[in-house]
C-alpha cells in the first residue's frame, strides 16, 4: 500500500505538469491519463468501502493517505478484506504495468514542468470588424471624457470569444491619441501608444516593469490585452504603479474574460461586450467559409443553419467558416449537425472552435476544473439550482478539506461567483409567483449552449449519456470509465444492470416514464454518491434504494411517490435530500437518523400534512425549504433546535399562526423568508436573537414592521412589498441597502433622516 501511495504521489505531480497539454496531446497520452485517473478513482472505491464497513463516519474528511493507512493496517481478518486487499494488490499492478517501462511515462517525466501555454490572442486577423461601430463609439467616447487627476481605467469584459480583442486592435488609435492631445493643448511627441499584448496573467512582473519604463514622465494610450489575474493584491498594485508614475495622462483599455479583474483593475465601469447579431455573425461566417462572395446557394442555406449554432459569439462563426471552407456538403452536414463538442475531434483545425475557453480552463484551480466539467451532466438548456449544484459537488467531494482551508459549503459559493464573473455561468431570472419571493439561496442558474459544449468536451471519458431505448448503442462495461451517467428515457430493467453503472459515482434519470421500478433496481450502484430521480413517473421507491450507502445526495423531486421506503433508513451518509414538489404523504421519524445532512427541501410538498418532531435532530442541518407546505403549523417548536441552519423558507405556508418562541436560537441563520404567510400576524421578541440575519422576507405577511428589527445590525435586504407602514426605527438598520416596499427607496431613506434629526435634536434636550 505504502508502494502505491509513493507511485500515485509521482503520477500527480507529473498528471499536473502536463494539465495544461491535455488539449494538444496524442490520443495515446490522452488514453494513458484517462487509465491513471480510473485507478485513482478503483481506490476511491476501495477506501469508501473501508470506511462504510467500517462505520468510520469521521474519517471522511481526512486525506486519502490517512484513510490508505488506515486500509493498510486493519489487518484481513475477513474474507471481505482479504478480496479488498487483493483488489489493492490487482491496482499496484495496474499501475506498474502503466509505469514501468512506459514510453508515455518516460516522456511526460522528462516534460519541461514550466509549460507555457500557447496563449493565442483572441484576434481574428484578416476579417473586417463587424457589428461593432456603436461599441468603437462608445469606447472612444469614454477614452475621450475629462477626469480631473488625468487617469482612466476603461475594463471592456465579456465572455470568451466575443471579439474584444479584436475590437481593441481595431480601434484607430492613431487618431484617438491626436484627439487626446488636442484636448490637453500637448504636443504630439509627448504621447506614447503602447499596446501590451503579453498575457500578462503569467508575466505580471515584466509587465510592470515594462510600464514603468515606458510611462514615465509621458501621457500614454495603453491596451492591455487578455488579463486573466483575479489575485487583489496584484491588481491593485498594478493599478497604483499605473496611477503613481510620473505621467501627464493616462488612458487604458484592459480587455479580460473576467468580471472579477475588471471591477478590481477599472476606475470606470466595465463596458461589456453584447453578442453580435445573427445577420452579423453570417457576414463573419461568410468571409471564412466563401471568401469575398457568398458562396454556392445550396451550401448557404446550410451555412445559415451552421450559424444558428454560434449564439452572437464572432470567434465561434469565424471557426466553424473556417472548418467547411473549401469542404464538401458532407462536411457542412457535420459542421450543422454534430454536437459542439465533438467538431475539435472529426476536423483537422476543429480545435480552434474551443480554444478560447481552454485558456480560461488552463487557469482554474483544479478544483474548479472538476466542479466545471460536472456541469456536463445537466441537459443543455437546463436550469439549475445553485444550492443542489453546490450540495453535488459536495457530495463529489470536489469542494471541501480535500481542497483547501475553507468549508465545503464556503468554497462551492466562492466558485459559483467564478464561474458567473467568467460569464460560464448566468443568472436566470424567474417571476415571483402567488406573492412568493424566493430566499437568496435560491439562485437559478444557466449554462450558455457553448459553454456546455465545451464543459462535455473536457469531462470527455468522465461522461456518458445513452438513450434506454436503444442499449444496442450503450457503452461496453470494458470501454467506459465514467464517473457521471445520464440515462435517458429509461423504459426497464435492462438498462439499470448494466455492468458499468457500477462504477458510476452520480446517475441522472431523464425522461423516465416508467411507474415501478424492479425491487433490485439498484443493487449494481456500488459507489454512487449521487441519484438524481427528478420529475421521474415512479410511484414508489424500490426496496434496493437502501443499498446505496455510500449516497450522499437524492433527488426526488416531483416524484409521484407517496411514502419513503423504510429501506432508506440506511442512508447514513445522505448529505443532500429533496423531495420537493413530490407527492409524499407523510415523513417518516426516521428522518432524524440521517445526522450528515445539511440540505432538505420539502417545498410545495401540498400532500405532506404532519411533519415529525425528529427534524429537530438535523443537527448539521444548514438549509431548510418547507414553502408552501402544509404540514408547517403552530407546532413547529423542531425548529428551534436545528442550531446550524442557514436559509430557512417558510414562505406560503397558510397553516402557520406564530413562530416558535425560541425562534431566536437560530443564530446562524442568514436568509429568512415568511413571504405569504397569511395567518402570521407578529414576529416573536426573541427575533433579536437572529445576530446573523442578511435577508428578511415579509411581502405580505405583516401590517406593520416590528420595531425589534432594527437590532438585526447585519441585516442587508428586507423584502417588506404589501406592508401597510414601514417603520421609522429602520433609521438604526445602517447595513439594510436593499428594501422592496410600497414606498419608494428615497421616500423610507428620506424618513430615516428625519427620524436620526429628530432623535439628535431629542438627545441635546
Amino acid at each position: 500500500m505504502a508502494h502505491v501511495r509513493r507511485i500515485l504521489a509521482g503520477l500527480q505531480d507529473v498528471l499536473l505538469s502536463v494539465e495544461g497539454k491535455y488539449f494538444k496531446t496524442s490520443r495515446e497520452l490522452q488514453e494513458w491519463m484517462s487509465k491513471i485517473r480510473q485507478i485513482a478513482y478503483d481506490i476511491q472505491d476501495l477506501l469508501d468501502e473501508f470506511e462504510d464497513s467500517r462505520d468510520a463516519g469521521s474519517q471522511r474528511g481526512r486525506s486519502w493517505i490517512a484513510k490508505a493507512t488506515l486500509l493498510c493496517y486493519s489487518g484481513p481478518s475477513v474474507l471481505l478484506h482479504r478480496s479488498r486487499l487483493q483488489r489493492m494488490r490487482t491496482v499496484k499492478r495496474k499501475i506498474v504495468l502503466l509505469t514501468e517501462g512506459s514510453v508515455v511515462f518516460n516522456l511526460m517525466q522528462h516534460s519541461p514542468s514550466n509549460h507555457k501555454h500557447s496563449n493565442q490572442p483572441e484576434c481574428l486577423d484578416g476579417y473586417t470588424i463587424v457589428g461593432r461601430d456603436n461599441d468603437r463609439a462608445n469606447i472612444k467616447r469614454l477614452l475621450l471624457q475629462n477626469d480631473p487627476d488625468g487617469f482612466s481605467i476603461i475594463p471592456i469584459v465579456s465572455l470568451v470569444g466575443m471579439g474584444k480583442t479584436t475590437l481593441a486592435r481595431k480601434l484607430d488609435l492613431n487618431k484617438i491619441a491626436s484627439d487626446i492631445i488636442s484636448q490637453l493643448n500637448q504636443k504630439e511627441e509627448t504621447i506614447s501608444e503602447f499596446v501590451l499584448n503579453d498575457q500578462i496573467h503569467n508575466n505580471l512582473q515584466f509587465t510592470k516593469s515594462r510600464l514603468r519604463e515606458v510611462l514615465y514622465g509621458k501621457s500614454s494610450l495603453i491596451v492591455l490585452d487578455g488579463l486573466m489575474t483575479t489575485d487583489k493584491n496584484l491588481l491593485i498594485e498594478l493599478k497604483e504603479m499605473l496611477r503613481g508614475t510620473d505621467q501627464k495622462c493616462t488612458k487604458i483599455i484592459v480587455t479580460t474574460s473576467s468580471e472579477v479583474s475588471a471591477d478590481l483593475i477599472g476606475t470606470l465601469p466595465s463596458y461589456k461586450l453584447c453578442p453580435l447579431s445573427e445577420d452579423d455573425c453570417w457576414k463573419i461566417f461568410c468571409q471564412r467559409a466563401f471568401g469575398t462572395g457568398d458562396g454556392n446557394m445550396d451550401l448557404a442555406e446550410i451555412g445559415k443553419q451552421i450559424v444558428r449554432r454560434c449564439e452572437g459569439i464572432p470567434m465561434v462563426a469565424y471557426s466553424l467558416g473556417s472548418m467547411v471552407c473549401n469542404q464538401d456538403k458532407d462536411v457542412w452536414f457535420l459542421a450543422r449537425d454534430k454536437e459542439i463538442w465533438e467538431l475539435p475531434k472529426i476536423f483537422r483545425n476543429g480545435f480552434e472552435l474551443l480554444a478560447p475557453f481552454t485558456e480560461i480552463y488552463h487557469s482554474m484551480p483544479s478544483a474548479l476544473k472538476s466542479c466545471f466539467a460536472y456541469l456536463s451532466i445537466f441537459p443543455i438548456g437546463s436550469i439549475i439550482d445553485r444550492e443542489k449544484l453546490i450540495q453535488q459537488w459536495i457530495a463529489l467531494d470536489m469542494v471541501g478539506s480535500k481542497h483547501g482551508t475553507l468549508p465545503a459549503y464556503v468554497q462551492g459559493e466562492i466558485f459559483i461567483r467564478e464561474l458567473l464573473s467568467l460569464f460560464f455561468l448566468r443568472i436566470q431570472n424567474m417571476p415571483f409567483a402567488n406573492g412568493i419571493s424566493h430566499t437568496n439561496c435560491h439562485t437559478l442558474l444557466r449554462v450558455n449552449s457553448l459553454v456546455h459544449a465545451f464543459a462535455k468536451y473536457v469531462a470527455g471519458g468522465d461522461l456518458v449519456s445513452f438513450d434506454g431505448r436503444d442499449m444496442s448503442i450503450a457503452p461496453s462495461a470494458e470501454k467506459i470509465t465514467s464517473s457521471y451517467v445520464v440515462v435517458n428515457n429509461h423504459t426497464g430493467q435492462s438498462t439499470l444492470h448494466r455492468d458499468f453503472l457500477t462504477k458510476a459515482r452520480a446517475v441522472s434519470f431523464i425522461n423516465c416514464e416508467v411507474s415501478i421500478f424492479p425491487a433490485d433496481a439498484f443493487l449494481r450502484f456500488n459507489h454512487l454518491r449521487i441519484l438524481d430521480l427528478t420529475s421521474c413517473h415512479i410511484l414508489e421507491l424500490p426496496a434496493s434504494i437502501g443499498h446505496l450507502t455510500l449516497l450522499r445526495y437524492l433527488s426526488g423531486s416531483g416524484l409521484r411517490i407517496r411514502t419513503l421506503p423504510n429501506q432508506m433508513s440506511s442512508l447514513e451518509k445522505l448529505e443532500a435530500l429533496d423531495l420537493s414538489e413530490s407527492h409524499l404523504e407523510e415523513l417518516p421519524s426516521f428522518i432524524g437518523s440521517y445526522q450528515k445532512l445539511t440540505y432538505l427541501n420539502l417545498q410545495r410538498c401540498e400532500e405532506l400534512r404532519n411533519l415529525p418532531t425528529t427534524l429537530g435532530d438535523l443537527k448539521r442541518l444548514q438549509y431548510l425549504n418547507l414553502s408552501r407546505c402544509p404540514g408547517v403549523s403552530q407546532d413547529a417548536d423542531y425548529l428551534c433546535s436545528l442550531h446550524a441552519l442557514r436559509s430557512l423558507d417558510l414562505s406560503g405556508c397558510s397553516e402557520l399562526q406564530q413562530l416558535p418562541r425560541l425562534f431566536g436560537n437560530l443564530t446562524n441563520l442568514e436568509d429568512l423568508n415568511l413571504s405569504a404567510c397569511s395567518r402570521l400576524n407578529k414576529l416573536p421578541e426573541s427575533i433579536t436573537g437572529l445576530v446573523n440575519l442578511q435577508y428578511l422576507k415579509l411581502s405580505h405577511v405583516l401590517s406593520e414592521l416590528p420595531g425589534s428589527l432594527s437590532k438585526l445590525e447585519r441585516l442587508q435586504t428586507i423584502d417588506l412589498c404589501d406592508l401597510d407602514e414601514v417603520s421609522q426605527d429602520l433609521g438604526d438598520l445602517h447595513e439594510v441597502h436593499h428594501l422592496e416596499s410600497h414606498e419608494r427607496i428615497e421616500e423610507v431613506q428620506e424618513k430615516t433622516r428625519q427620524h436620526d434629526d429628530s432623535r439628535r435634536r431629542n438627545e441635546v434636550l
